[in-house]
């Protein structure tokens, strides 16, 4: 369980500002030696010294810290309404590949033709591929 950001704030104080060692800040505050070198270890790569800026509220400094690197909210790239691809691949000598031209057109910063097609690929034929190569069983028998 992850200490308050009272605790975790006392933490940092007592190293930056009066520069204890980890052993004495354990002391000082009863948090383990380990979590406290996890606290210093994340407030360095996180770019965090004190005194932290008032304006850090404990919500965005806990965002700071434990928000795993590279982390992201999601794609905001738009994705096609499946539906109506399945229904256009049913028309005559519509592929993947113009719809896939068309859904770029109206999306410039849209998905790549890969990343588009993955999912229609895994509802049309991944689950009887994938199957189909179970049944098969080990290669040379």
């Amino acid at each position: 369980m992850r200490m308050s950001m009272r605790k975790i704030r006392e933490v940092l104080r007592l190293t930056h500002e009066l520069g204890l060692s980890v052993r004495r800040v354990c002391e000082a505050t009863g948090v383990g030696k380990t979590a406290v070198s996890e606290y210093m270890s994340r407030a360095k790569v996180a770019g965090i010294t004190w005194p932290i800026p008032s304006e850090i509220s404990d919500v965005a400094l806990e965002r700071l810290l434990f928000t795993p690197a590279g982390f992201h909210e999601g794609s905001t790239k738009r994705l096609p309404d499946w539906t109506k691809v399945h229904e256009e691949l049913k028309r005559r000598g519509v592929t993947l590949m113009i719809l896939w031209e068309e859904h770029r057109a109206e999306h410039v910063d849209g998905h790549g033709y890969s990343r588009y097609v993955a999912p229609g690929i895994m509802l049309r034929g991944g689950r009887r591929a994938r199957d189909a190569a179970l049944s098969a069983g080990p290669r040379g028998t």
